[in-house]
C-alpha cells in the first residue's frame, strides 16, 4: 500500500499532537507533510508544531483539500459536526479516512 503524500490531523489536541510526532518519529514522513487543524482552540496552542515545520490551521476543509489522508482526532461530542463539515470537501479517489 502506498503511503499518502500528505497527512491532515483534523485536532490538534492531545491526541492529535502525539499522532502528528508519531508519524515524523516513524520516519515515513516530515513535519511538512502533516497538516494540523486546530478550530476551537487559539492557534498559538500549537506555534511550536509550526516552528517544528508543520502545518497549521483552522480551515479544516482547506487541510482536506491539500491532504490524501485525514484523521479525525477531535472529541466524541464533535465528530458529527466535523464530518459534516468537511464532507463536501472530500473525494472519494483521492482521501482516505
Amino acid at each position: 500500500m502506498k503511503l499518502p503524500e500528505t497527512v491532515a490531523i483534523l485536532g490538534g489536541g492531545n491526541i492529535g499532537r502525539a499522532i502528528a510526532r508519531g508519524l515524523v518519529v516513524s520516519g515515513q514522513f516530515s513535519a511538512k507533510q502533516i497538516i494540523i487543524t486546530n478550530l476551537d482552540r487559539d492557534l498559538k496552542s500549537l506555534d511550536d508544531f509550526k516552528k517544528e515545520g508543520f502545518g497549521v490551521q483552522s480551515d479544516n476543509c482547506d487541510a482536506v483539500k491539500r491532504s490524501d489522508a485525514v484523521i479525525v482526532t477531535v472529541l466524541p461530542q464533535q465528530v458529527v459536526k466535523v464530518l459534516d463539515g468537511i464532507k463536501g470537501s472530500l473525494n472519494s479517489d483521492k482521501h482516505t479516512v
